[in-house]
């Protein structure tokens, strides 16, 4: 264990602090021996097996200065971890330190023992406002007859069918194609900017602004060539501001027909308690009211965030927003994984150099970082706690709403799957990630009593 003479402390500034960290020798000689035994697991002498050689043995024919970097090496980290384990009451530190020998490295610091300074940045004061004189306006939920409409329309487009057309049936407005297309930029074929069966509706702008309008009146089995100049702020920079050229071919026309809403229709749905067109309709306003009221509870808890923000005093370090782009990296990642996209040849197609790309999250990060330091400070403050068999409720809750789901969806190899998904929802970092979740929760929840009116 560190002992307190072991280190001192020197706050640097708000957001970092020097640690001057010593290791005596007769610690040294600890991970000096420890490192010996590390080592000779890849050393091989005659007459004994691989690793099996007696310590002095392998001390004579192991390599000195290696051996000393090992020790060295293995030194500084765990006194390093040491010193911030047992200084975690005073500070929390932020990314990795930058490491400075204060005694001269040579084959006699064995004996005479070792200091270190490590600069590292630290979570920084976090000054808050008298947050619960702050007041914010509560939201009223209204669903109108406009909103249950409309989405009953959704429901319906969603469940229509697609009907066969004439040959010379001409494209309109609603219907359903099937198209193939390619992209030219200044004479030259851009490839992979074009697409094969590309199903489209017209009307939905799904793809490019004014496209679909040039297909109205195009027969089946037709092409058609026409251009278009594109906004400076396309998502495809090759294309983006420029005068683009588009070859489109027609495979099929169908005609989109949404079935009747009737009770028959309603039926089919097997929703629970819910057998006639008229108590669909308050099904669908309830299901409406309940996610305005989810819509006003995030617009409520943001604009809590943003107005403890505007008066928070924080010394931001550099580390933490670097943290906070790195976690931005791995949500793109993840996001384009989940579309068949690898991350590198995303930003290849796209033109982005990752300088840049994170230059451009640098705001977006710090108040992130920010946001984040602030509900850390608040949840201390609040002295919010979890119990862990709330937590243990939740997760239960999860894994029996998903085995509701794959028992539906998949009655053949459902326990299979459900094993996964139990194996996954008892890994520490997910039982972490719930225990802050419900933490935060419960903070807003008590933010709320106090600062909405």
């Amino acid at each position: 264990m560190t002992k307190k003479n072991d280190y001192q402390v020197k706050k640097i500034d708000n957001s970092q602090i020097k640690l001057l960290i010593k290791v005596s020798s007769e610690e040294l000689v600890k991970f000096h021996e420890a490192s010996l035994k590390e080592l000779a697991k890849d050393i091989t002498i005659e007459g004994f097996r691989k690793g099996k050689a007696p310590g002095d043995m392998v001390a004579e024919n192991i390599d000195r200065e290696k051996w000393l970097i090992q020790t060295i090496d293995d030194a500084v980290k765990q006194k390093y971890y040491d010193v911030v384990v047992e200084s975690k009451d005073d500070f929390a530190t932020v990314g990795m330190p930058e490491i400075k020998f204060v005694t001269k490295i040579d084959f006699d610091v064995i004996d005479k023992g070792l200091e270190f300074e490590a600069v590292v940045d630290v979570y920084p004061i976090v000054k808050l406002p008298e947050y619960k004189k702050i007041k914010i306006s509560s939201k009223a939920v209204e669903v109108s007859k406009e909103d249950i409409e409309k989405a009953i329309d959704d429901l319906l487009s969603k469940r229509s069918t697609l009907e066969q057309v004439k040959d010379d049936y001409k494209i309109s407005e609603g219907n359903w194609i099937d198209v193939d297309f390619e992209v030219e930029v200044e004479g030259e074929k851009i490839s992979d900017a074009g697409a094969k069966h590309f199903p489209l509706i017209i009307g939905k702008n799904s793809l490019i602004p004014g496209f679909e309008e040039q297909l109205i009146g195009v027969q089946k089995k037709h092409d058609k060539e026409f251009e278009l100049d594109l906004d400076e702020n396309f998502r495809d920079k090759r294309l983006a501001g420029k005068k683009v050229k588009f070859l489109v071919t027609i495979h099929e026309i169908r005609q989109v027909r949404k079935p009747e809403l009737n009770d028959e229709f309603v039926k089919a749905l097997s929703v629970k308690d819910v057998s006639d067109v008229a108590a669909f309709r308050k099904y669908v306003a309830g299901n409406l009211e309940t996610e305005k009221k989810l819509a006003n509870q995030d617009e409520i808890r943001n604009e809590i965030v943003e107005k403890i923000d505007e008066k928070t005093e924080i010394d931001m370090p550099l580390g933490l927003v670097k943290a906070e782009i790195s976690i931005m990296w791995g949500e793109l990642e993840q996001n384009l994984n989940k579309k068949g996209l690898k991350l590198e040849e995303y930003l290849e197609r796209e033109k982005l150099d990752r300088v840049k790309v994170e230059e451009g999250w640098s705001d977006q990060a710090k108040k992130r970082a920010r946001i984040n330091l602030i509900i850390r400070e608040l949840v201390k403050i609040e002295k919010i706690e979890v119990d862990e068999k709330k937590v243990k409720e939740y997760i239960d809750n999860e894994l029996q709403i998903a085995k509701n789901e794959l028992v539906n969806s998949r009655p053949n190899d459902w326990k299979d799957v459900y094993k996964q998904y139990q194996k996954q929802a008892h890994r520490q970092e997910y039982v972490d990630y719930i225990r802050n979740k419900l933490v935060v929760e419960e903070l807003f929840l008590r933010l709320e009593e106090v600062m909405v009116e």
